[in-house]
């Protein structure tokens, strides 16, 4: 399994690190290698999505905020995997099916894992086509032989219904990758990278050379607002994300609670399709995320958010510049 490079954003935010790809030919097949869950055996606390990231009670992670938890310190080394397959293994657009992801234990693949509840489901799946103009989040539910079902429908927008779904579907034939995040009971984060051709006529491809912090869902807009007025390599800064509705401003207070959070994001580069998901901390009733980015070029970002039973999707263009190099540095925020 090739390794995926991993651009790291940080606001007490759940990051899950792209450490795998699972890449085919076909829609039924298994990753190629696997991912080491492992506990530390010297530090007592440590970050709960990047656990190499360790410290004491109190501490924070330094990649993504989040408090630091504590942790097994016996080290044990256990290498997990996800297949895949898809009912009818040949997927055309538009028209209905199913995916099936099970994980397993590397070499054990009788054996059944659970998995741990985090951010209210047990996997979180994005779609995107690989030009990254579709984006979709997506949860498979779990079935009674250890495989996690989503749906595919005919149906137009189905992407756009509902809350925490299990449904998606492919508006057009072409490429389309797949990320699968989910998390071991006492393991550390895994996530896969399935690679799926979809038959049928193919939408224009789009390319993304152009930044926009400015992003309309409905009555909403939400913008990005990075501390420094760019975004840059190398060093820690703040974004934070106003949202108006219908031009005035509105506080994350008025805003649904959606899957464990008030919002969730996701980052994908353009060029080499890193990934991460992020949940913004909460800053004076604004979003507020702390990003890292290790390398310069452009991503597709999305936020997702629910206001009164309605689930927004805002979508942004990130361009990302070369910075100083200075992995230490820490802006201090704005506010």
């Amino acid at each position: 399994m090739n390794k995926l490079n991993v651009l790291s954003i940080a606001g007490a935010l759940a990051l899950f690190t792209s450490c795998g790809d699972a890449s085919t030919k076909q829609q039924e097949h298994s990753t190629s290698d696997g991912h080491e869950g492992h506990m530390h055996d010297s530090a007592q606390y440590a970050c709960p999505m990047h656990p190499e990231m360790t410290g004491s009670m109190g501490d924070k992670c330094g990649k993504c905020g989040m408090d630091m938890v504590p942790v097994n310190t016996e080290k044990t080394s256990v290498e997990y995997v996800m297949t895949m397959r898809s009912e009818p293994q040949a997927m055309s657009a538009q028209q209905k099916g199913s995916f099936f992801f099970t994980p397993h234990v590397k070499g054990k693949d009788a054996e059944k894992v659970p998995l741990d509840v985090v951010h209210d489901k047990k996997i979180h799946l994005i779609s995107v086509s690989n030009d990254l103009t579709y984006f979709d989040h997506i949860h498979p539910e779990f079935q009674a032989n250890g495989e996690y079902k989503i749906e595919v429908s005919d149906a137009a927008g189905v992407n756009a219904v509902g809350l925490g779904h299990s449904t998606t579907q492919f508006p057009g034939g072409g490429d389309y990758t797949l990320f699968a995040d989910y998390m071991p009971t006492g393991a550390d984060h895994q996530l896969e990278k399935f690679n799926v051709h979809v038959d049928g006529k193919t939408q224009p491809s789009k390319t993304w050379s152009k930044q926009n912090l400015v992003s309309k869902s409905g009555d909403f807009v939400v913008t990005l607002v990075p501390a420094v007025g760019k975004f840059l390599t190398g060093q820690t800064s703040h974004i934070d994300a106003p949202l108006l509705l219908k031009g005035k401003s509105i506080t994350t207070a008025e805003l649904d609670d959606f899957l464990g959070a008030k919002a969730h994001m996701v980052v994908i580069g353009v060029d080499d399709k890193s990934y991460l998901h992020v949940h913004p901390e909460v800053h004076e009733g604004v979003l507020d995320l702390h990003a890292y980015f290790e390398k310069p070029g452009f991503y597709r970002g999305w936020i997702q958010f629910s206001y009164k039973g309605e689930l927004h999707t805002a979508d942004f263009v990130i361009q990302v510049e070369q910075g100083t190099g200075n992995t230490e540095k820490q802006l201090e925020h704005k506010h």
